[in-house]
């Protein structure tokens, strides 16, 4: 009798930590459909502020500044790929007046690591809570952003892409808005 009564308690606790973990994941899933709707093409840029590696504030996008937003992590193999060929545009882009900001989704110590290991050139900031990634609604990484001088997006790039296509066509589309600018 005793074995049985035990036996159902433990049942009846199964029971509740199952209903638990279903009630934390149905919020878990709520959240995640409120910031994974797609940015578009035109729509604002989210705003933003943090400290990069070495302590600098950065707040963007500045209104009147074009930015590219590079998004990545420390474990993501395509991240890794991308890193020289966004360090290697990061000085003519520099020449353009664009900013150019990494968005690490790894802690500090992390995020430092791999700074140092792929010699990444750009200011960068941890983001280990992912509070920027959210307001940017990031699902993959890579991800790079290129945002205009009015504070809205002009092109977003997504993970699967070719970086140097992508890269080109970031340029492209800064070319051509200076060109509009200079007539």
């Amino acid at each position: 009798m005793d074995t049985k009564k035990t036996s159902n308690q433990i049942l009846v606790v199964a029971i509740i930590i199952l209903i638990g973990f279903l009630i934390i994941q149905n919020r878990r899933i709520s959240t995640l459909q409120n910031w994974t709707r797609d940015l578009k093409i035109g729509e604002k840029a989210p705003m933003f502020s943090g400290l990069d590696l070495l302590g600098n504030e950065i707040n963007m996008p500045q209104k009147g500044h074009s930015c590219v937003i590079v998004f990545f992590n420390t474990i993501c193999n395509s991240c890794k790929k991308s890193i020289p060929y966004i360090n290697a545009v990061y000085d003519s882009l520099i020449i353009e007046k664009v900013e150019l900001i990494g968005v690490c989704a790894s802690n500090s110590l992390s995020t430092a690591n791999y700074i140092k290991i792929f010699a990444v050139k750009f200011p960068t900031i941890p983001d280990e809570k992912r509070r920027i990634s959210k307001k940017y609604r990031v699902r993959y990484v890579p991800m790079m952003v290129l945002v205009d001088t009015n504070q809205h997006i002009k092109y977003i790039q997504s993970y699967g892409e070719n970086v140097k296509q992508t890269l080109k066509v970031i340029f492209n589309k800064l070319k051509n808005k200076n060109e509009r600018e200079t007539r």
